[in-house]
């Protein structure tokens, strides 16, 4: 059975992560922010995954490869290659005593969370943060922020299909991301799955009534 005691360096499947014991058979993984997102978002997933740890639920935040602390990829990610390393992620907690799964994802994070819950059978509890909805309109944000963020005379990656304050993305990695769909996704959503949605009022609006988050039962909360 797991035990609460402090946090530790884990490593799984060539990723980095962070483990806060604690206790029960139910566990919660963070599924973070990529890239830039997740450089800015990273001190809010740490903060979340300890206020989760602290109410004595084991918690496990991660870096997918080719990210933060993980190893480098050959070829670099892709949202699949993030979605196996949330696979790793859930054996890894599986083997650690949990029985069930709750995934949190923030932002990129929220689609490899919400495709991992529809894969296992495990994951009882869905919560995903600012989620990126549509993978072309998260493309098209990240080129405005690229273009907003570049430097007069500063190069970027040749090779790259976007180069965001130093972190270049592959042609690879945008035509997996272009492909997603949070509402085609949630479509084969589990019954059984509790699911909760927080985000922007605008990001709300486009969630209402069309997505299949909210055909599915979901709780959509909005921010300010």
């Amino acid at each position: 059975m797991l035990t609460r005691s402090s946090p530790r360096g884990v490593a799984f499947g060539r990723c980095a992560g962070r483990f806060y014991p604690g206790f029960g058979g139910r566990a919660v993984m963070i599924c973070p922010a990529f890239g830039f997102e997740g450089l800015v978002a990273r001190a809010a997933a740490t903060r979340l995954a300890e206020m989760i740890a602290e109410l004595g639920t084991p918690t496990l935040v991660f870096d997918y490869r080719g990210d933060g602390d993980s190893a480098d990829l050959e070829g670099g990610p892709d949202l699949a290659s993030m979605i196996e390393d949330a696979e790793a992620a859930a054996a890894f907690l599986r083997e650690a005593g949990a029985r069930a799964i709750g995934l949190v994802g923030l932002r990129l994070g929220a689609a490899v969370a919400a495709a991992l819950s529809v894969a296992r059978d495990d994951v009882d509890d869905l919560a995903l943060l600012a989620p990126v909805t549509s993978g072309r309109e998260h493309l098209r944000e990240l080129r405005a922020l690229a273009a907003m963020m570049a430097r007069p005379g500063r190069a970027g990656d040749p090779d790259a299909a976007l180069d965001l304050a130093g972190f270049a993305l592959s042609p690879a990695f945008a035509a997996s991301v272009e492909a997603f769909d949070l509402d085609v996704v949630a479509t084969h959503a589990k019954s059984v799955l509790t699911q909760t949605v927080i985000a922007n009022s605008d990001m709300v609006a486009s969630l209402t009534p069309s997505t299949g988050l909210v055909t599915a039962g979901s709780d959509v909360a909005a921010t300010a």
